[in-house]
């Protein structure tokens, strides 16, 4: 993979790409991937590589599991994996690179160290750096420390004094650690590198040179002796001893003084010699030793003493270059012979063809008795003999050198040289220009053979900085041979048998270095992630291709790499970097949000990265929504000269409220005034630089309100009156009016934010899987999936797979949070969506498995499951024990499964159900019996449920049904309403009366929509959604089209057309009157949603009867702001999930330390733009602290607000489940406190 590291939470731009490249045409792969907790998330069957690269894509969910992943690959009996990481981290905003020695010699007094900050884009980072040298000790380390600011360059060096380490008592360690950190300017980011400095205690060397290894007895014999320092300076006038004889019996020989040059000559008579061995002594210096043979008559048993050998090469043999290869020789003891001499050699590659390697012999010409060493025989090949191409590998060359004596021995040698790691198939890459600003168009040219497939992948140098070790090379490719070198064959090797006729040989030996490969695959695989860009081009019949991208709006320097496959096999170009740079940069500091009436200091940077000075000019665009004010005596207009900054600030203070856009642009302009004595520079290109943030501006202590009419209607008219509350923020109404042809149309816009609350557990999340579930299968049976659609929906689908695997059990059950106990309401959810889901994305089909098998454990003798885990939402108890409720839910996702009615636990199931007749007391329960028995196929139990629920029906704003007279849920309503719509439409076939009946419910369900058409919670949304896409499935027409007319009592008038052709298409009018009656009219042969949602602002309320918060802040930034959540108070027994939600004052953001807790009464803590989401669930008392940092000065700050409520029910009409609301006041927020305890999920 092109990289080991992935971060979560990139949807849409960090893909994981998979390149498959199988050997053969047609061949056929699958593909998966899997995560660490042992999930297979994704997987593709039946991937054809017809081009030898396949590219396949899977986004990563935004809480995608933390470590390592697997991906595989399946091709016939071949299996390849790869692993990789999904870790949180932070791209590095520089690079730190150290110029640091590797050893350090006792001698040396000082070690000169430096240290380089730089960005991605090649300029210098401003800032200081810290310098620490350590020699780590028993009880405390030895450490010297420096710090000191960068040059202009970037760069800082130090000198450390050694001795201090010298000294030390651990100086029986032997290497030093050197830390350095450089910390940038203003920003204040800290970046550490780190590297071992080796402490060599050797002060010198004593070696024997032009000393013979062989002598005759009687001869004189001549040597040296060379003595240098560490530093391979000469030691001149060093007194030496030689010495005679082994290391246990050396005597005295002679004694003498080295030269200038550190060399002492000396000359022996070998008639003296009593052993053959040398020594030398020479103060703490090495002992070398010499050994020398003497000669003696050539025998047939006797071992020869002549020579072979051959010179090696230090660099890498170059491709494409003809090479010499040495051969040295020394023969000892031979008598001549009128023969002449021969030396053989071979030349031994790994390739498959039938003779992998080449020979040859040279003739040594003359018949003396003995040849010394300085003889030389240079056989001349070229390299291309072993190194045939990109589908023939060849990493290292084998040579093998023997001769034959005239006494019948052989003397031979071997030596491996390495190669170049060359490809045959030539790829290489060039781009124009070779250096671009932000938001340019460039292009890039790819050269390889005709008709070959390239892959191109771009990456931020940023990401390479975590890890660049997965980056595709020439190395790599040949690392993925099975054997480089002819010594031993790997078992699992195949060997065609038409390759050589030989026999099978799997160990090879060093005396036969000859072999054959036949049948070894290369697998490798690229990914793509943030930050990086992927294509695939075809290069034409002119060997080239070239792709036009526009450059993102950063400054850094792109890594681009390229591979190719063609007939000639696979190519591999050289990397190639983009760097992007803006001759000046600005960038603009404002908050995430203000609230109206506060202001703050707008402050806006331009960096000069050109050698030269130029002159600045900063302006603000001007803008109705916020007003400027210059701060005193501020100039717009600078002197900037290289690597210089300068920052300009006003005081906005904005007026409109909403999203507002904040525009700064900086332009290099042209002037006569010199800057530092120096004309000013204007850049060609990049002369200017605009940047444009958008500011959240809210309403202070106020809550946003939000009055919304939905309307199914046909040939019909409509009139609403809108009306505002006396309370009402000036300035913050908003009126629009949208239609759509399509009953499920809002939802289909907004699939992904059907709810304006957190989604945080595992039963929220279902909210980001079911409904586009449903919502796939109704566009899907009525012909209206579109490409676009269903790679939106999938995308989504695929991300709520595997946020929702985040809460599964070891058993195969899934809770709420992921933890204690599973949960057999939410795991019967779980399943019956993921069978569901099958038909849309890959599931892996051991999911559904366990969580059946795990739900088959909770099932009673008497066939009524057990209750595990908390109900779904505790209005639903009503006079009805839990089981029965639980049971006929767990049976009808039995059923919703494809699992027969017959089933042994199904059948049980619907026993225990059809022998309990209390269910009539509980509208609930009745209502989702009745779709259970529909669901089964008992007819006549279906008819009885829904007699008795007609009976019961309201009538009011359409059919509906409520929990009691007392009970006004308008979520258990939503959800009663749409059991009851199931089960009408669980027949087949549907008569005119049953869509009739079924109809009057619609109209009530979408009335009760939200403006993103979804509902109050997870639970009737899920469940409303799936009812409504059975509905529109069972009466959608594609024939058809309507005139929608809106108009208001001041004569504002607006009229739209719904036709097969916009159907789908969202059709909005933004309307001046917050207030009075709006008529609407259908004409025409079509249903139309319509929907007219007002928007306004109103004080938040104080005053709860439910819940209560305290809290006690102080001005000054010592103190501690303390708030506590009181008891709750309501008039159910206990709450359902509470929610606090914690919202932040301006200009200060929640420091991440503080978000991680292990206190049991909270399950999970989540950041959401500008506030902090609080999930608590426990009846444990809590203290939690979270810990508040200012990145922005606000001034005149209001205050910020505390929300806490019931995850089921907010409504503000409900007063035992009432909002509890309080602010937060003051200007340093460090910290806090939140304390509480209450009766949550008794």
């Amino acid at each position: 993979m092109k990289e080991s590291l992935f971060n979560p939470g990139t949807l849409n731009v960090l893909h994981q790409d998979v390149r498959c490249s199988c050997k053969y045409k047609e061949r056929l792969c699958c593909v998966s991937i899997q995560d660490p907790k042992f999930n297979r998330i994704a997987q593709w069957t039946n991937v054809r590589t017809d081009q030898k690269i396949q590219q396949l894509s899977h986004p990563l969910s935004s809480e995608a599991p933390l470590g390592g992943y697997v991906l595989r690959v399946f091709s016939g009996q071949h299996r390849s994996h790869y692993n990789f990481k999904v870790m949180d981290y932070v791209l590095p905003r520089f690079e730190v690179s150290l110029k640091v020695p590797s050893k350090v010699y006792i001698l040396e007094s000082q070690l000169k160290v430096s240290v380089c900050g730089r960005y991605t884009y090649g300029q210098a980072v401003p800032g200081k750096a810290s310098f620490e040298l350590c020699l780590s000790c028993p009880l405390k380390d030895v450490c010297c420390r420096h710090a000191e600011s960068l040059e202009k360059s970037g760069c800082a060096s130090h000198i450390f004094d050694m001795f201090f380490f010298y000294n030390s008592t651990a100086m029986g360690l032997e290497t030093l650690m050197f830390n350095a950190t450089v910390e940038e300017e203003e920003t204040g980011i800290i970046l550490a590198k780190s590297t071992p400095i080796d402490m060599v205690k050797r002060i010198g060397s004593v070696s024997f040179v032009d000393t013979p290894a062989f002598y005759e007895p009687g001869s004189t014999i001549e040597g040296k002796i060379k003595v240098t320092y560490y530093n391979d300076t000469p030691v001149a006038n060093a007194e030496l001893q030689l010495l005679q004889g082994y290391w246990y019996n050396r005597v005295p020989l002679l004694n003498g003084t080295t030269n200038a040059d550190g060399i002492l000559s000396f000359s022996i008579n070998t008639t003296s010699l009593l052993v053959p061995g040398f020594g030398l002594l020479y103060g703490t210096f090495n002992e070398p030793t010499e050994t020398l043979s003497a000669i003696e008559a050539e025998a047939p048993h006797r071992q020869t003493y002549s020579l072979l050998s051959l010179k090696s090469i230090e660099k890498p043999l170059r491709c494409g270059s003809t090479v010499p290869i040495v051969v040295k020789y020394t023969l000892v003891g031979e008598t001549s012979n009128a023969n002449p001499l021969h030396i053989y050699y071979l030349v031994s590659y790994l390739l498959k063809m039938a003779v992998p390697w080449s020979e040859g012999l040279c003739e040594l010409v003359g018949d003396s008795r003995f040849h010394d060493a300085d003889e030389t025989l240079m056989p001349v090949f070229p390299l291309v003999t072993f190194l045939p191409g990109a589908h023939q590998l060849s990493p290292i060359a084998q040579v093998l050198v023997y001769m034959v004596l005239p006494s019948g021995g052989v003397i031979g040698n071997n030596m491996d040289f390495s190669v170049e790691k060359c490809l045959k198939h030539k790829v290489s890459m060039e781009f124009t220009p070779s250096r671009a600003v932000p938001g340019e168009n460039v292009e890039l040219k790819v050269t390889a053979l005709p008709g070959a497939l390239c892959a191109l992948a771009s990456v931020d140098q940023s990401v390479l900085l975590l890890d660049a070790s997965k980056r595709l090379s020439a190395e790599k490719i040949f690392d993925l041979l099975p054997v480089q070198r002819s010594a031993e064959l790997p078992y699992w090797m195949d060997e065609a048998s038409t390759c050589m006729p030989v026999r099978s040989k799997r160990y090879l030996s060093y005396d036969r270095d000859i072999f054959a490969l036949s049948n070894f695959r290369v697998r490798f695989f690229l990914s793509t992630k943030q930050n990086t860009s992927f294509l695939l081009s075809v290069c034409r019949d002119s060997g080239s291709a070239r792709v036009s991208r526009v450059v993102p709006d950063t400054i850094t320097t792109w890594e681009t790499d390229a591979f190719c496959l063609s007939q000639a096999g696979l190519g591999l170009a050289p990397p190639l970097n983009l760097t992007v740079f803006q001759p000046f940069f600005l960038e603009i500091t404002l908050p995430y949000s203000v609230v109206r009436g506060e202001n703050f200091e707008l402050k806006a940077t331009v960096f000069n990265y050109l050698p030269k000075c130029i002159m600045v000019t900063v302006t603000a665009a001007p803008s109705t929504d916020y007003t400027l004010q210059a701060c005193p005596g501020c100039q717009y207009s600078n002197c900037l000269c290289a690597s210089e900054r300068k920052t300009f600030k006003w005081v906005l203070v904005p007026s409109a409220l909403g999203a507002v856009n904040v525009s700064i642009s900086a332009e290099a302009s042209s002037t006569e005034t010199l800057c530092n004595n120096e004309v000013v520079s204007i850049p060609d290109r990049g002369r200017i630089d605009r940047v444009t943030r958008t500011l959240l501006v809210k309403v202070s202590n106020a809550r946003l309100g939000i009055r919304h009419f939905n309307l199914w209607l046909i040939s019909a008219s409509e009139s609403v009156q809108l009306q505002l509350p006396e309370n009402v923020v000036e300035g913050s109404t908003r009126v629009t009016f949208s239609v759509l042809g399509d009953i499920l149309g809002h939802a289909l816009q907004n699939v992904e934010n059907l709810l304006r609350m957190p989604y945080g557990c595992g039963e929220q999340n279902m909210v980001l899987l079911a409904p586009n579930i449903y919502l796939l299968h109704y566009l899907k049976a009525t012909n209206q999936l579109t490409p676009a659609t269903h790679e939106k929906a999938t995308g989504f689908l695929k991300s709520g797979y595997q946020r929702q695997l985040n809460y599964k059990h070891h058993n195969g059950a899934f809770s709420t949070f992921g933890s204690g106990s599973g949960n057999n309401w939410l795991t019967a959810f779980v399943a019956k969506s993921f069978t569901s889901a099958q038909e849309f994305i890959y599931i892996e089909p051991k999911q559904m498995k366990e969580a059946h098998s795990w739900l088959f454990t909770t099932q009673k003798p008497d066939g009524c499951f057990l209750t595990v885990g908390k109900l779904f939402n505790n209005r639903m108890k009503g006079g009805v024990d839990d089981d029965v409720t639980l049971t006929a839910y767990i049976t009808a996702a039995f059923l919703e499964s494809k699992m027969s009615p017959q089933d042994a636990a199904v059948n049980r199931s619907l026993a225990c159900l059809r022998s309990d007749s209390s269910y009539l007391t509980n509208t609930y329960t009745t209502a989702l019996l009745a779709y259970t028995f529909s669901l089964a196929g008992d007819q006549e139990k279906r008819a009885q449920l829904l007699d008795h629920l007609k009976k019961i029906a309201s009538d009011k704003g359409g059919l509906h049904w409520s929990q009691s007279s007392s009970e006004k849920s308008e979520a258990l309503s939503v959800e009663i309403s749409s059991y009851v719509l199931l089960a009408v439409l669980a027949t087949s076939p549907l008569t005119s009366t049953d869509l009739g009946y079924a109809t009057k419910i619609v109209q009530w369900l979408v009335r009760q929509q939200n403006e993103y058409g979804g509902f109050s919670s997870t639970q009737d949304t899920v469940l409303a959604l799936q009812a409504l896409s059975v509905y529109a499935t069972a009466v959608y027409s594609p024939d058809g089209s309507s005139t929608v007319s809106v108009q208001s009592a001041g004569a504002e008038q607006h009229h739209f057309t719904v036709n097969e052709d916009n159907r789908l298409l969202y059709q909005e009018r933004a309307l001046q009157d917050p207030q009075g009656l709006y008529s609407i009219a259908v004409q025409g042969t079509s249903c139309v949603s319509a929907q007219l949602v007002l928007h306004y602002n109103i004080p938040t309320p104080t005053l709860s009867t439910t819940f209560s918060v305290v809290t006690n802040t102080n001005s000054d930034c010592s103190s501690t702001r303390q708030q506590k959540i009181l008891p709750y108070n309501g008039l159910m027994n206990n709450t359902n999930m509470v929610i606090v939600d914690v919202g932040m004052l301006s200009g200060f953001v929640p420091m991440q330390s503080s978000l991680k807790t292990t206190s049991i009464s909270i399950d999970r803590v989540d950041v959401e733009d500008d506030h902090v989401i609080i999930y608590l669930h426990r009846d444990i008392p809590l203290t939690y602290t979270l810990q508040l940092e200012q990145q922005v000065n606000v001034k005149d700050l209001k205050p910020a607000i505390v929300k806490m409520y019931d995850y089921y029910q907010t409504s503000k009409d409900i007063p035992h489940m009432g909002v509890c609301v309080h602010e937060l006041i003051g200007a340093c927020a460090q910290c806090w406190l939140v304390s509480h305890s209450g009766l949550f999920f008794r």
